[in-house]
């Protein structure tokens, strides 16, 4: 029988994992490689930023850039003071503009700034609200806003020659010349023609009128003389939109310039008294009333 070598026992074989270690033959990247590694990493060195190395006195302290130096640097107090850099007056200062969210406290702003601007914006505040004096005490039934002309414009169903008032800021109004003593009963105004409109329950041929700016107004015909009590104006159709409180089969008639209208067919004979646009639905809802 031929003789065995015996072997060193204590020798111990190459681990395989050295081989893709660093400096091994078969060292390894781990670049682009998915998951955490065990070890916290230098993020500047990844950006090709040099951060510098911490000494004892740098432990437990937050690494910040500075972007007036470009370089990393160490911060006392950690994850607090690396906050305070995002902060007002910070070197690293956050830009919430645009950001998405509700912040935790309430922000400034021009009517709590400008004094008095309040006052412009009835009923804002719920319960904060306070009386106007009209020029006239017709009865006034329906109101709108221009964001364009910066007006209100208020229509009448009483009151001779003066059925319609204007007003920049809500506080003080003033009276304009309506094109025709009719019962007024609703206003809308489109920013695409640049035009208010507004619909009347009474007239012979003439229960509409328009205006570019509410002071100068002009009777259009009407195509039939039913009580039409609501109108609107849909931006994407280009169309006014009015309903009636009486009529045949006819109570509802529709505009794309506020000069022409046409009739028609309503669903039931019902007395509708209010109409709306709904951009989101691509519809119009009319309710009924008494």
């Amino acid at each position: 029988m031929s003789e065995t070598k015996d072997y060193d026992k204590s020798s111990t074989p190459t681990a395989h994992k050295t081989t893709h270690q660093h400096g091994g033959s078969d060292e390894i990247s781990v670049a682009g490689l998915c998951g955490l590694l065990a070890y916290e990493q230098n993020a500047g060195a990844i950006k090709g930023i040099t951060v510098p190395a911490p000494v004892a006195a740098d432990d437990e302290k937050a690494i910040t850039y500075d972007h007036d130096t470009l370089a990393f640097k160490y911060l006392a107090g950690g994850a607090a003071a690396h906050a305070i850099t995002h902060q007002d007056g910070g070197i690293d200062e956050i830009d919430v503009t645009d950001l998405s969210g509700v912040l935790a406290d309430q922000q400034p702003s021009e009517f709590s700034i400008v004094s008095g601007l309040l006052s412009k914006f009835q009923g804002l505040i719920a319960g904060n609200w306070t009386l106007r004096t009209p020029p006239a005490d017709n009865n006034w039934f329906s109101v709108c806003w221009s964001p364009e002309l910066s007006l209100f414009c208020a229509v009448a169903f009483t009151g001779t020659g003066n059925r319609v008032m204007t007003s920049k800021t809500g506080s003080i109004w003033t009276l304009r010349t309506s094109a025709a003593d009719n019962n007024w009963f609703s206003v809308c105004w489109s920013p695409e023609l640049s035009l208010f409109c507004a619909v009347a329950i009474t007239g012979n041929g003439n229960r509409v009128m328009t205006s570019p700016d509410g002071i100068d107004w002009t009777i259009r015909t009407s195509p039939a003389d039913n009580q039409w009590i609501s109108v609107c104006w849909s931006p994407e159709l280009s169309l006014f939109c009015a309903v009636a409180h009486t009529g045949t089969g006819n109570r509802v008639m529709t505009s794309p310039d506020g000069i022409t209208w046409t009739i028609r067919t309503s669903p039931a004979d019902n007395g509708w008294i209010s109409v709306c646009w709904s951009p989101a639905l691509s519809l119009f809802c009319a309710v009924e009333g008494v």
